[in-house]
């Protein structure tokens, strides 16, 4: 492996007909990050950058007016933020096999790439869980309406 760096995201999606909402199942990570300096620091990155992700996927968007361009959320209740209650326990552990060979400390960085992954991962896994519906593309965010909003218009288009 070259001086890449990797992030596997891995999410199990339930949907649940009873009370229209789809609750995150286990996370499991791995995270090609080179050396390990800090493992706590490492970890909290990387949960960060899992709790950034799922919000992007799952709540946060932005409303602009059409005419003028301004943002229509005028505080923090307008705009679509993960709590800590939607989030799910992640587990796994980075991959030091593949030291950095561009820096004297042998690192790499370890959060920006769980914040990019977690949203495609999210994504695909609702794809999945919907793929016997004949639902093969989904917007974002995956709010519990848009998520059943897609299965009429699989079925009709």
């Amino acid at each position: 492996m070259d001086e890449t760096l990797e992030m596997d995201v891995i999410g199990d999606e339930v949907l649940h007909k009873e009370d229209r909402k789809f609750p995150l199942g286990n996370g499991q990570y791995v995270g090609d990050i080179g050396t390990v300096i800090n493992s706590m620091i490492v970890h909290a990155q990387i949960h960060g950058g899992l709790a950034q992700g799922i919000g992007q996927a799952l709540r946060e968007s932005e409303a602009y007016d059409v005419d003028s361009g301004q943002i229509l959320a005028r505080s923090s209740l307008d705009y679509g933020i993960q709590r800590a209650d939607d989030l799910i326990d992640f587990a796994g552990e980075p991959d030091e096999s593949q030291p950095c060979t561009h820096n004297p400390l042998s690192a790499k960085g370890c959060g920006e790439s769980s914040s990019i992954g977690a949203p495609a991962a999210l994504v695909s896994a609702v794809l999945d869980a919907l793929d016997p519906l004949s639902v093969d593309d989904i917007g974002r965010p995956l709010t519990p309406i848009c998520v059943w909003s897609a299965i009429p218009e699989a079925k009709s288009g």
